[in-house]
């Protein structure tokens, strides 16, 4: 029977490469109801026309009302806004369209945008099937594709003025534009609809950009694969290979009529049959006269790299469980038999397979030594006589493994390497307690102020080792005075630290006169006889007053003196000091004064 394809243009088609097509089918593009600016199949939308009858259909338009036409042979209607441009579908035609979509039948509708009038003469169609055309007008393209046969391989369908669709039971999306629905689908009785929301779609000037040719391809695919089957009939019809005039299997024809039945190598299982692939070679799964599944080793076919087939999988028959050889029996023939625990093929030890069969050699702890082991005691554990990797027997310190008591093992029994002699401790510099490299000392820790240093480069003796520790107010390497710290380790300051330095000709510690050494650290005294003392007055001084001194006598006879302000100045042989020696005593107050101005 051939089928017919009507197009009522109210969804636009979507290009198809048909390899389901076995038989013409018909696709009916109606235009009973005024087609707008050459819209129809031998204008705008010739190339789309173009590729459906390159796809095997046959593609003609019917201006006469789907109810007064005979759509039994016919496959697809395509009802478009563009081809109902000036009259609604009648209560008629949308009756006629409804059986033939619950009869099995495809239908096709093209919508548009909102605000053309158009819209409203196909909506009493679209209707049918849950659909609402041209709820606005916003031109973009469908990117979006939920799963179905329509959309196989779709990346977009590029549209022009579109109109999203309002969908409700039956109809479903298909096809979206971000939140619009652009393409919808449904299902009705044994007939299938599609509906898209734009015309310009498969016009001449789109349809071949973007994936607009596959759309149209899957969507008159899916229309037409739903044609309702007639196998049974005695007719074979399209889609038929064979009818028979029953849907009976293993009489001839499938009971699909999609294939004649010739026995042996046709695929289909009948009548003595165990298998068929569709073949009669043997080795491939089903044996050549569809006797037996062949399963492999085990099966008694000897098929593929099996050297033997003995019909089972047991070792020590004759032949290997794997089919792989016959077995000759005893240790090396690569099977494992008897009390062997395995065969490598051989007699020769340190390969995998003992020598003798007798154990597999696994390496290191096996309690085999082969290969670059140097010992093997049956384990992998360090310390009991050989390292665990087996690669050297343990003799204690130095052998390069820590075990017992030892803290590190360097591999040998040198110190200052790292690892103490005898690999009691590990070495890590100043503070470990071993003395090495330029270390003058090392005391186990990295104090200072305890003997050794903090960095271990010097023993620490106390004052003059340039260390300061304990009380020590300086100590700059030396037990020299005069030199910024003194020699029991005081910072020196000037007159009065204790030290006499510089012009200083005595320092008792302060700066308090009266007490032996003047506040400026100049010696105090009383010379006799015109002593020469060197801060008395009298006789020839260097520091007090020059000529003979008017507080020593000539005969330096020691009258009763008095001490003048508390300045050491005495009046000899008078109860009350004389006018000279007042005078000297404030020569001698204004040269102490100027001494203690200077720095100390």
């Amino acid at each position: 029977m051939s089928h017919r394809i009507q197009i009522c243009l109210s969804v636009m088609a979507f290009g198809l490469t048909l390899s389901s097509v076995t038989a013409a089918q018909t696709v009916y593009w109606d235009v009973t109801h005024g087609t707008y600016l050459a819209y129809d199949i031998a204008g705008n939308y010739s190339s789309l026309a173009a590729q459906l009858t390159g796809n095997g259909y046959t593609v003609t338009e019917t201006a006469v009302g789907l109810d007064n036409e005979n759509l039994s042979g016919v496959d697809v209607v395509v009802v478009a806004i563009t081809n109902s441009w000036t009259s609604a579908y009648t209560a008629g035609e949308i009756n006629a369209i409804q059986s033939f979509v619950t009869g099995g039948g495809g239908v096709f509708i093209f919508c548009d945008e909102s605000g053309i009038a158009a819209n409203a003469n196909l909506q009493g169609v679209a209707s049918l099937f849950g659909v609402t055309c041209g709820l606005d007008n916003a031109s973009t393209a469908a990117t979006i594709w939920n799963s179905h046969p329509i959309s196989t391989g779709m990346g977009t369908l590029d549209v022009a003025a579109a109109g999203a669709l309002a969908l409700v039971a039956p109809a479903n999306p298909v096809g979206l534009a971000g939140s619009r629905v652009l393409v919808a689908e449904a299902t009705t009785g044994s007939g299938r609809v599609a509906v898209v929301g734009d015309v310009n779609w498969a016009i001449n000037s789109n349809f071949a950009s973007a994936d607009n040719g596959l759309f149209a391809d899957n969507t008159f695919d899916w229309l037409v694969s739903n044609v309702a089957p007639t196998c049974g009939n005695g007719t074979i019809d399209t889609n038929e290979v064979c009818d028979d005039g029953n849907t009976v299997n293993c009489d001839g024809c499938r009971a699909d009529c999609s294939a004649w039945e010739t026995g042996c190598g046709d695929t289909f299982v009948c009548g003595s049959e165990v298998c068929d692939d569709g073949n009669t070679a043997d080795c491939d799964g089903c044996r050549g006269n569809c006797s037996a599944v062949e399963t492999g080793c085990g099966d008694s076919f000897l098929c593929g790299s099996e050297v033997c087939d003995d019909g089972n999988t047991v070792k020590w028959d004759g032949c290997r469980a794997d089919c792989s050889a016959v077995e000759s029996g005893g240790c090396g023939d690569t099977f494992v038999c008897g009390s062997e625990v395995c065969d490598d093929g051989n007699s020769a030890d340190c390969d995998g397979c003992r020598g003798d069969c007798s154990a597999v050699e696994t390496g290191c702890g096996d309690t085999f030594v082969c290969g670059s082991e140097v010992c093997d005691d049956g384990n992998t554990t360090d310390c009991d006589g050989c390292q665990g990797d087996c690669t050297s027997v343990e003799t204690g310190c130095g052998d390069g493994v820590v075990c017992g008591a030892e803290v590190c093992d360097d591999g040998n029994t040198i110190s200052c390497d790292g690892c103490a002699g005898n690999c009691s401790a590990v070495e890590t510099g100043c503070g470990d307690g071993v003395i090495c490299g330029a270390e003058a000392c090392d005391d186990g820790n990295t104090l200072a102020c305890d003997g050794c240093s903090a960095d271990c480069s010097l023993l620490e003796t106390g004052c003059g080792d340039g260390f300061m520790c304990g009380t020590e107010g300086c100590d700059d390497g030396n037990t020299i005075d005069c030199d910024g710290c003194t020699a029991n380790c005081l910072p020196e300051t000037g007159c009065g630290d204790g030290a006499v330095c510089g012009v200083e000709e005595c320092d008792d510690g302060n700066n308090i006169p009266g007490d032996g050494c003047s506040a400026n650290c100049g010696s105090e005294g009383v010379g006799g006889s015109g002593g020469s003392t060197s801060s008395g007055i009298g006789g020839a001084s260097s520091s007090g007053l020059g000529g003979a001194t008017s507080s020593g006598s000539s005969s330096g006879s020691d009258d009763s003196s008095v001490e003048v302000g508390g300045c050491g100045c005495r009046a000899v042989g008078q109860s009350a000091p004389g006018r000279s020696g007042v005078i000297s005593c404030l020569a001698l107050l204004a040269l102490m004064m100027r001494r203690r101005r200077r720095p100390g």
